[in-house]
């Protein structure tokens, strides 16, 4: 939760910049039986942090495309539902004054695989 303090890390690349300063570690794992060898194992935080900012893109590509997504289909499929709505409680006034109690149908999240702009092909 260090990461989170904004004394210490006051933008989002300060805590990347310091791990890409510090050395890389090297472990000696000693093993206690006789099945398993003793290893060792490098740790380079500049390699961690290369890998932490590639997810941190591709998260940031998919979400933008899902927001893209939610604002064109379900934008629109939104506002088709509630004039639907309005029409038909129109209609249902003249015939029935006392009926008004109607509400917006669910929504089907299926859209989600949807694509605006094709990532990777897809």
């Amino acid at each position: 939760l260090g990461a989170i303090n904004t004394t210490l890390y006051p933008t989002w690349e300060s805590y990347f910049a310091i791990l890409l300063e510090q050395p890389t570690e090297h472990f000696l794992i000693q093993s206690g039986g006789l099945q398993m060898r003793d290893y060792e194992l490098d740790i380079n935080p500049a390699s961690i942090c290369t890998r932490l900012i590639s997810i941190r893109e591709q998260i940031a590509e998919e979400f933008a495309n899902d927001l893209g997504v939610l604002a064109h289909t379900m934008g629109q499929h939104t506002m088709d539902s509630y004039y639907d709505l309005m029409e038909d409680i129109g209609l249902q006034k003249t015939k029935d004054r006392n009926n008004n109690g109607r509400r917006l149908p669910p929504h089907n999240l299926v859209f989600l695989g949807y694509a605006l702009d094709p990532i990777d092909g897809f």
